[in-house]
């Protein structure tokens, strides 16, 4: 059997492909402002409805029969300020088997759970009534405030979405760029008569 013909198709498609890729890599923008993705959030929330709940939250994990329990839980609830947040901080690293502190970050709630075990049939009513969480195992101790959250099924927050918008602008913006160079492509075959219709 003769095969020629698909070796040639998908040799040229190959190459179409290769030079896709020069010319997204010479041609992209990759700089993408806050404004522009506050600007395509805005235009499409609908698209971001949350499926999982996601939480801001802090917590420190130590081990079951440590003294500093007590401190640990204290510095956990009671740091408000940036110099009370570095004095927690720096006790953590020093004494805790794990810790997490950063009021800005949303995590999946699932992730939390995973690392901590809290035990609940009803995700979004727990969370709305356990803003401190204090809980142990056989091995460790374990303390979580909850600063914040969202409900599966609500809009997604602008912060957790970010790099995502980032990724579908620039994702885009290749399409354009590929797109405008095959429509250009084809009109200067079309004008030289150079288009071969199978």
């Amino acid at each position: 059997m003769d095969f020629s013909k698909q070796i040639d198709a998908y040799k040229n498609s190959l190459i179409a492909n290769k030079y896709e890729e020069k010319l997204v890599s010479q041609k992209l923008d990759t700089l993408i402002t806050d404004r522009q993705i506050e600007d395509y959030f805005l235009k499409n929330q609908a698209n971001f409805e949350l499926r999982s709940n996601i939480v801001r939250v802090n917590f420190v994990k130590l081990m079951l029969n440590s003294p500093m329990k007590a401190k640990a839980k204290n510095l956990l609830t009671q740091s408000k300020t940036k110099q009370q947040k570095q004095i927690a901080e720096k006790f953590f690293k020093e004494n805790a088997v794990n810790y997490f502190i950063d009021d800005e970050t949303w995590l999946l709630f699932d992730d939390i759970l995973k690392e901590i075990p809290i035990v609940t049939y009803n995700k979004e009513e727990y969370l709305k009534n356990h803003p401190i969480i204090e809980t142990s195992d056989s091995l460790f101790y374990y303390v979580v405030t909850i600063k914040d959250f969202k409900s599966k099924e609500g809009t997604s927050p602008l912060d957790f979405e970010k790099e995502n918008i980032r990724q579908i602008i620039i994702s885009k913006r290749k399409t354009d760029i590929i797109n405008k160079y095959r429509k250009q492509i084809y009109q200067q075959a079309a004008e030289n008569n150079k288009i071969e219709i199978f």
